[in-house]
């Protein structure tokens, strides 16, 4: 019998922490029962695509300029559904309700199963009025569009679906992969020529909202008390070039480093001594369990959900004093027994083969209910 075939919906080319979450659900599912196939409105390839394809996943970009909006919409029903009758169901990942025209289209094309899953308690980017409004039709009416909602947290979900019911599913990680191993920190640091220093670490796309801003601010009062230490920054984005500059004009180009996007982040956390996390929102922060289960000490903005918070590594702290935070840093030991974290987060069932079973049982529930073949 073939796999029922659910088209995910929202993966970017960026190896964020949602293409990580639906990555590590996709690597740990019952591919013989469920396939995942990939839907891109973007014109780049989108992340972790060769390991896709090489899982047996499709991927699909369906590309068009603004112009051409309402024309490639309307034949959205026609051009991708009715020439892929084998999807029978979509699984939207949002950190919005602006965009939710592709469960528009499957409505309109009898697909049973539209779901829409919420991965974030604010808007990543700033929002014009006009596409409020589109929003507010859409929260409105999303109970109509959709048939399940899924959250990445309670707060994730309250803040996009209102009062419609919803079903959080934790993002959850390969825990084994990110246990400590000092082989592999000792490794990695020689790599990027660290050798004794103290390490500062941050995983994070570079938009407002990671706010590398404030940790650069951070670091900066940090880094004078403690000139032996070293920022570490993992990932990419449009402010990127912005930090650095920032960086430069306060003359700390050789303590910080920028590592770009990264596949390998379980290595990358083994060289760091502390995570530091002054997010301004989060849905929910899945760098932060990576950065626990690698035994790491977590200083996190209070705007980040609790759930979180695994260990008893943990501290919240307001954002709007970098001193507090440096003072924070400063009295953080470093040297902690780094190798029992990852069962504490195992025990707390966020293992990814947890996660990844209760997914699969989410989908062939609604499968058996609505009798699809």
């Amino acid at each position: 019998m073939e796999p029922i075939r659910i088209l995910q919906v929202g993966m970017t080319s960026n190896y964020g922490g949602l293409e990580s979450f639906v990555m590590n659900v996709y690597r740990n599912i019952d591919r013989s029962k469920i396939q995942f196939d990939f839907l891109t409105l973007h014109d780049t390839e989108i992340a972790y695509q060769d390991e896709i394809l090489k899982m047996g996943g499709r991927i699909y970009p369906i590309l068009y300029k603004r112009r051409e909006f309402l024309k490639r919409y309307m034949s959205l029903p026609y051009s991708f559904f009715k020439k892929h009758p084998e999807i029978k169901g979509v699984h939207l990942h949002r950190t919005n309700l602006i965009d939710i025209d592709i469960l528009v289209v499957a409505k309109q094309c009898n697909i049973p199963i539209r779901i829409i899953h919420s991965h974030s308690t604010g808007y990543m980017f700033p929002v014009k009025k006009p596409i409020k409004l589109v929003e507010k039709w859409n929260r409105k009416n999303i109970s109509r569009i959709a048939t399940h909602f899924l959250a990445c947290s309670k707060e994730a979900g309250e803040w996009m679906f209102d009062n419609n019911p919803f079903k959080v599913i934790p993002n959850a990680i390969d825990v084994n992969k990110f246990k400590y191993n000092h082989n592999t920190r000792l490794r990695i640091r020689e790599e990027y020529g660290i050798k004794d220093q103290n390490v500062v670490g941050h995983i994070g796309y570079f938009t407002d909202v990671k706010n590398h801003t404030f940790i650069i601010d951070v670091f900066n009062l940090y880094h004078k008390r403690n000139p032996n230490s070293i920022l570490v920054l993992i990932g990419d984005g449009p402010l990127k070039k912005n930090i650095i500059q920032k960086v430069s004009e306060l003359s700390l180009l050789d303590s910080v480093i920028f590592t770009g996007i990264s596949q390998n982040v379980h290595e990358l956390l083994q060289i760091l001594d502390v995570f530091i996390f002054p997010s301004k929102f989060e849905g929910f922060g899945i760098s932060v369990v990576e950065a626990q289960a690698a035994g790491l000490p977590c200083l996190l903005s209070e705007k980040v959900t609790r759930e979180v918070s695994l260990t008893n590594q943990v501290k919240y702290l307001p954002i709007n004093d970098p001193v507090i935070w440096a003072n924070e840093l400063n009295a953080t030991p470093l040297n902690g027994d780094r190798e029992k974290s990852f069962e504490k987060i195992r025990l707390a069932g966020f293992d990814i083969k947890t996660i990844a079973d209760e997914i699969e049982i989410f989908y062939e529930d609604i499968i058996n209910k609505k009798k699809i073949n």
